[in-house]
């Protein structure tokens, strides 16, 4: 009896030992790699004037003369955007070799005029600020650059009868700038953070 206890030990035991010191081949996969890339879209706009002064020259002008600027904005970013443009008038002086921001008694006798066509709303808290009507696509949506476009003209005109004596030797000027968020995402930007945004 004590005789088989003992082989039954040693048996269970060498066997234990075979299985330790046995070396297994085992199965393996792997799948095929995948890369993702990702590119982050543009928001980019090219604007371009063309003006027409009607025949009378800009560094000689007279009361009532009427100049007439078209402004024809493109998107050329692949994202959609949403547009504004904001102008900005002022008259200036030469004072000595200088040009100086000067301000006209009275009425000013300059009117400008915007031509919107029904495409652009002006800010009601801000006459300087208009934006435009509708979103307008990116080259990702369509390669059709007139559907990517947008114009907007602007009349400026020295009033005959408010033009008097004062104005000889002003100088008007008229800046504009365009400025485009991004409207292709349910994150649509607001145009209350467009600095902090542009500037980052």
């Amino acid at each position: 009896m004590a005789r088989k206890l003992f082989v039954s030990v040693f048996v269970v035991i060498a066997t234990v030992g075979l299985l330790a010191g046995a070396t297994y081949a085992w199965f393996t996969a792997e799948s095929e790699e995948f890369t993702n890339e990702f590119t982050a879209g543009t928001v980019e706009i090219e604007a371009d004037e063309e003006v027409n002064t009607k025949g009378f020259d800009e560094n000689n002008w007279n009361p009532g003369d009427e100049a007439e600027k078209e402004f024809t904005i493109i998107n050329k970013g692949t994202k959609g955007i949403r547009l504004r443009g904001i102008f900005e008038a002022k008259w200036y002086e030469k004072v000595g070799d200088q040009w100086v921001e000067w301000t006209p008694q009275g009425d000013d006798a300059m009117e400008i005029t915007f031509e919107a066509g029904g495409m652009w709303t002006q800010d009601p808290q801000n006459p300087n600020i208009w934006y435009y009507n509708e979103r307008i696509s990116g080259t990702y949506e369509t390669e059709d650059e007139a559907a990517r476009t947008a114009k907007l003209t602007v009349k400026v005109k020295l009033d005959g009868p408010k033009a008097g004596n004062q104005y000889q030797g002003k100088k008007f000027v008229l800046t504009a700038k365009f400025q485009a968020i991004q409207a292709s995402h349910s994150d649509e930007w607001d145009w209350d953070e467009f600095d902090t945004y542009h500037n980052q």
